[in-house]
C-alpha cells in the first residue's frame, strides 16, 4: 500500500512540473511576440520620422496649367467658421419667407439649409445631429401687407411636431408681408494663423504650427496632436488673395522627437531579448523584466504625438490660413 502511494505521489509531482514548465514556456512565447511587435512597431515609427524630420519647407510649380479666370478654381465660402455677425449676415444673403395665409394659423416657412449651416457655423456632426443641434429661430413681429404689425406672441406647440426647424403656424388675423426672427445658434469662435514660405512656423499658445512643403497645391502642416481637435479649417489663398478651392485633406501622426530618439536606443535592446530568449537565455517572464528594466534607456518627458495634415487645392498656394478654435 505504501508502494503504491509513493508511486502516485511520484507521478502528481512530475505532473505539477510539467504544467509549470509548459505554463513558463507559453508566457515567453508569448513574450517573444510582443517584442517583435514592439521591434517591427518602433522600426516603423522611426522610419516615418526620419522622412518628415528631415523635410524642409519646398514649393513647386503645379504640373498642370491653372486658369487663374477660371472661376471655378476659386470660392467665395473660403472662412466657414463665422462669427455671430457674419453667420447672420450669410443667412440673410440668401434668406426668403414663404407664407400662407389661413384661420385660424398662417403657414410660414423661410429658406434654410442645414448642411449651409453646419459648414457655415463649422459644427463637427452628423446629419441627424444637425437637425438636432438647428438654429432656433422665433418670430418675433409680425409685419403685416397692410403696413402695421403686431408681435408674433409665438409659442411652439407640441401638437405640431410634424412641423420641421423652419416652418412655424403664427396667429395672424392678416397676410404678413415679413417677420422680424429671435435666432439663437451653436457656433465655435476661431482664429486665424498665416502661414507662408517665408514665414513657416507660428505659435497657438505653447504650440508650434508649421507648413513643411507646398507642391502643386498639396500643402503639408504639422502641429502637436494636442492640437489636433482645435484645428477648424485650413485654406489656401491664390497669389492675388483669392481663395482656392479646395479638394480635400488627410491626416496622420508619427513619434515626437524625443520619441524617436529612445525609439533608437530602445530597438536595440529590444532585439537582444529576443536573442537571449532564443538562446535560453532568458527563461521566464521576471528574467525578461529584470533584463528590460536593466537594459532600457530612460522613457523622454516629451510624449506627444505630431499631427501631420496634407491639404488639397486647385491651384499653387501663396499661403495658407489655418483656424484654430
Amino acid at each position: 500500500m505504501t508502494h503504491k502511494l509513493t508511486i502516485l505521489f511520484f507521478c502528481f509531482a512530475v505532473f505539477l512540473f510539467s504544467g509549470c514548465s509548459v505554463d513558463k514556456e507559453n508566457e515567453m512565447a508569448e513574450a517573444r511576440e510582443n517584442l517583435e511587435n514592439l521591434i517591427a512597431d518602433a522600426e516603423n515609427q522611426i522610419d516615418l520620422a526620419d522622412v518628415e524630420f528631415s523635410l524642409k519647407p519646398t514649393t513647386v510649380i503645379p504640373k498642370n496649367d491653372f486658369d487663374e479666370k477660371d472661376y471655378r478654381n476659386f470660392t467665395d465660402q473660403q472662412n466657414k467658421y463665422l462669427s455671430e455677425d457674419e453667420f447672420i449676415s450669410a443667412v440673410k444673403k440668401d434668406f426668403f419667407l414663404a407664407s400662407q395665409f389661413g384661420k385660424p394659423k398662417s403657414a410660414v416657412s423661410i429658406s434654410l439649409n442645414l448642411i449651409d449651416v453646419k459648414e457655415l457655423l463649422g459644427l463637427d456632426l452628423s446629419i441627424d445631429e444637425v437637425y438636432e443641434n438647428a438654429p432656433k429661430f422665433t418670430p418675433n413681429v409680425l409685419h403685416f401687407w397692410d403696413g402695421t404689425e403686431a408681435s408674433a406672441n409665438y409659442k411652439a406647440s407640441p401638437a405640431n411636431e410634424e412641423l420641421e426647424y423652419n416652418h412655424f403656424l403664427i396667429d395672424a388675423s392678416k397676410p404678413i408681408r415679413n417677420i422680424d426672427f429671435d435666432v439663437s445658434f451653436k457656433n465655435y469662435k476661431s482664429t486665424g494663423y498665416r502661414l507662408d514660405l517665408s514665414k513657416p512656423k507660428t505659435k497657438v499658445a505653447n504650440s508650434l504650427l508649421e507648413i513643411k512643403s507646398n507642391e502643386a497645391g498639396e500643402v503639408k502642416i504639422n502641429y502637436p496632436k494636442s492640437l489636433a481637435n482645435r484645428v477648424a479649417e485650413v485654406q489656401g489663398f491664390y497669389k492675388d488673395g483669392r481663395a482656392l478651392r479646395k479638394s480635400g485633406s488627410t491626416a496622420y501622426s508619427i513619434s515626437s522627437q524625443a520619441t524617436v530618439a529612445w525609439l533608437k536606443e530602445a530597438l536595440p535592446v529590444y532585439k537582444k531579448a529576443v536573442e537571449e530568449i532564443d538562446n535560453e537565455g532568458l527563461k521566464a517572464p521576471n528574467d525578461l523584466k529584470a533584463f528590460l528594466a536593466e537594459k532600457l534607456p530612460k522613457k523622454p518627458a516629451d510624449t506627444n504625438t505630431i499631427e501631420f495634415s496634407k491639404h488639397f487645392f486647385s491651384g499653387p498656394v501663396a499661403y495658407v490660413i489655418v483656424y484654430i478654435r
